[in-house]
């Protein structure tokens, strides 16, 4: 090979690993990095060649992030979904536990005013749905702190999932060298 053509390609290939990005290689003014005229990427067929890997690496690369991305994005609405779920029913939770209690008030109220008139059996009787309404309330009581753990617990692994994900640096493709004074790119992927 031509020593000037052999050092220009050198050069080149240097400019092309220095920019890491590649997709706009031509429109970059890689002539004045890599020490070459401005028609020689497209005269030289090595030239050419080595930007075209080049850019096929990068398109790649941005394939892989864009479906990471994609991917997380499906995860954090899957866990702000069920997050959303547990707080709808932690609310219908409260609301039943507030019409159960004035129901409780109502009723105590009428036991109350109506205690002196009643039998024993009908004294009885309230007694027993006072009681029955009491561990009602106890069951709806136990049923929100369950669905509030829950919602905790939810929050808790979402918050976790998302700083799992924004702590994983991304997976960086490394260069490997068959020749000391050439860089050859990674495959480009195919999904």
């Amino acid at each position: 090979m031509f020593a000037p053509t052999a050092k220009a390609i050198d050069g080149l290939e240097k400019a092309l690993a220095a920019l890491g990005l590649l997709d706009d290689a031509l429109a970059l003014n890689l002539r004045r990095q890599a020490g070459v005229s401005r028609t020689f990427v497209y005269q030289n067929p090595q030239g050419r060649q080595l930007v075209a890997e080049a850019i096929t690496a990068s398109t790649a690369q941005h394939s892989i992030d864009r479906q990471t991305r994609q991917h997380r994005d499906e995860l954090d609405a899957a866990w702000r979904e069920r997050a959303l779920n547990a707080e709808d029913a932690l609310a219908a939770t409260h609301r039943e536990i507030v019409a159960q209690r004035q129901r409780i008030a109502g009723l105590m109220g009428q036991v109350r005013d109506l205690e002196q008139t009643w039998c024993h059996d009908g004294l009885h009787r309230l007694i027993t749905e006072n009681t029955t309404l009491k561990h009602r309330i106890r069951q709806l009581t136990d049923d929100n702190q369950t669905l509030t753990d829950k919602l905790a617990a939810a929050r808790s692994n979402a918050r976790a999932d998302l700083e799992v994900q924004l702590l994983q640096p991304a997976a960086p493709s490394t260069p490997t060298t068959d020749h000391p004074n050439r860089l050859r790119l990674p495959p480009a992927c195919t999904t």
